[in-house]
């Protein structure tokens, strides 16, 4: 016989109806409470938490229908089932409707009985799990907005300290100085991190070792111009960051602040890579790229290695963007290396197509 371990609390003035409740549900391994009044009821909620109340309907003093208002008021999540063998079926309605999981008839069987219990208890976990997963979802949304709203001050922290110890001797007074506060910021990204652990993402670096798109294997299409890179992103800190990072390369950098202004600048020039901010307003990463695709592709243009730039799930980003030219992802914050050798592969990548 399977075994329960729910706390279950069982309010009948009738002793005998009582015991023989109490005798059964306890064969099942509930945890039982067996109070003979509505009085004694409304003390043992006040100091415990139960599953299930199985409570009569008519009682001397507080009756079940005050027992049930007074148990959700105290543990809405908390089923409560009337047990009745004189009340009219507009009471029993009345019953339902202030929140009633179901009514049961005297006299009833110990198999009616028992199967009432479970179903209402099994009924009330899939409701709890819905909530909780309900709730989880909207932490987990929160705690990635967040993260993500951290992502681009923390990578423009990153990025410049890099820069300027670049351009600094190790016994320079503002070495040391700039090394803590990239200390600092690295571990504010280890916050971030935990952040999106509980959110369920994994800092990956995702990069696509196959041609993108079969367009690409056509000798029809021209080829951009090698070396020119489009920086895409609503952030003025962060287009600058990576401006400055790539020039320091040799690279040919434009940056725009708008999947409009990136539309703009594509008709004006062919880029080999585009760096391309994934969560911007107005029109998005995965627009503004299937619009770039769309352009090229009429144009007949080979298309640029996108590396997408996001604080979210970077292997979700590259299974949407397929065949839309999205060469790799990568997560903010990040380092201005990681950056420098993914446009590194990029670019041998475009080479060799």
């Amino acid at each position: 016989m399977e075994k329960f371990n729910e706390n279950i609390l069982i309010v009948e003035d009738d002793v005998q109806v009582l015991m023989s409740f109490e005798r059964i549900l306890k064969k099942d391994g509930y945890n039982i409470t067996a109070v003979d009044s509505g009085n004694k009821a409304l003390n043992f909620l006040k100091k415990q938490k139960y599953d299930l109340v199985l409570a009569d309907i008519i009682m001397k003093g507080i009756d079940g229908l005050q027992i049930l208002e007074e148990t959700k008021k105290i543990s809405p999540e908390t089923a409560v089932i009337l047990v009745t063998g004189y009340s009219s079926m507009e009471t029993v309605i009345d019953a339902l409707r202030k929140g009633a999981v179901d009514y049961i008839l005297k006299p009833c069987d110990e198999e009616e009985l028992r199967l009432r219990i479970k179903k209402a208890l099994d009924r009330q976990k899939l409701e709890q799990g819905a909530l909780k997963a309900e709730e989880y979802k909207k932490i987990s949304e929160t705690l990635g907005a967040i993260s993500h709203e951290l992502n681009n001050p923390l990578t423009a922290i990153i990025g410049n300290v890099e820069l300027m110890t670049l351009d600094l001797p190790e016994n320079h007074p503002a070495f040391e100085k700039l090394k803590v506060i990239e200390s600092s910021a690295e571990k504010m990204a280890e916050i971030i991190q935990k952040m999106r652990d509980i959110k369920g993402i994994e800092r990956k670096k995702y990069t696509k070792d196959s041609k993108i798109i079969d367009i690409q294997k056509s000798s029809k299409f021209r080829k951009p111009d090698a070396g020119t890179i489009l920086i895409v992103d609503d952030d003025v800190a962060i287009t600058k960051l990576y401006s400055n990072i790539l020039k320091n390369c040799e690279y040919k950098v434009d940056a725009v602040n708008s999947g409009f202004e990136a539309l703009d600048a594509i008709k004006k020039k062919n880029y080999s890579i585009v760096i391309l901010d994934v969560s911007m307003p107005e029109m998005d990463g995965y627009e503004t790229l299937q619009k770039i695709s769309e352009y090229y592709s009429r144009k007949r243009i080979q298309l640029p290695a996108t590396i997408m730039i996001t604080g979210f799930d970077v292997e979700g980003i590259l299974q949407k963007c397929k065949n839309k030219g999205a060469f790799a992802a990568l997560h903010k914050p990040l380092k201005n290396k990681v950056l420098i050798e993914t446009v590194k592969e990029a670019e041998k990548f475009i080479k060799r197509n």
